[in-house]
């Protein structure tokens, strides 16, 4: 089998049409017939393209050679294997999660509160001295960063506490699940 059956192949076995690959790779489909026809190969930068968009390595591309899609079934493999690994969190870890949002939660407060204060002290201030509109601003250059990098730890603790929940409640799930089917069994 040579390139262009490779290719021709590849793309059947995704369900793509010329067209498809054509629009994903930004060349014409005229390019790809080309290519499935064997007048003419792709340049090295679509080659790279191309197996990535059919999940294969250039070498299998252009030899055929299985062995680089079994390395990346592997691969694949691995990290589902490393998932798998991960401990469940104990009633200690939750409760370490909660003191850490709720410090972020309370370090949050206290950001806006200065921005309001910071906001409102400028705005008094700056009719009786120009300086005071120079310090105000510069104090609102300094709280409104750190307001938004707290925020962003603020929306990942609370996501890691949701995961959290929804694990534990998975896990009573699949225990209550248990306690059925043994009562049935019974």
């Amino acid at each position: 089998m040579d390139f262009g059956e490779r290719l021709k192949d590849l793309r059947m076995q995704k369900n793509m049409t010329q067209e498809d690959v054509a629009s994903k790779l930004f060349v014409t489909k005229q390019a790809v017939s080309r290519w499935e026809n064997g007048n003419c190969l792709p340049d090295v930068a679509t080659l790279g393209k191309l197996a990535e968009l059919f999940d294969v390595n250039i070498d299998y591309l252009l030899t055929g050679n299985e062995n680089v899609k079994i390395e990346k079934e592997i691969e694949i493999i691995e990290k589902e294997k490393i998932v798998e690994v991960e401990k469940p969190l104990t009633d200690e870890d939750k409760e370490r999660m909660l003191y850490k949002f709720n410090r972020i939660k309370g370090s949050l407060y206290v950001y806006y509160c200065l921005i309001v204060g910071f906001t409102i002290i400028t705005i008094i201030f700056s009719i009786k001295s120009p300086y005071a509109l120079i310090a105000g601003a510069f104090a609102l250059l300094i709280t409104i960063p750190a307001t938004i990098y707290t925020r962003k730890l603020y929306k990942k603790e609370k996501e890691a506490i949701k995961k959290y929940d929804e694990t534990i409640n998975n896990d009573n799930n699949n225990n209550n699940d248990e306690i059925i089917n043994k009562k049935d069994n019974d």
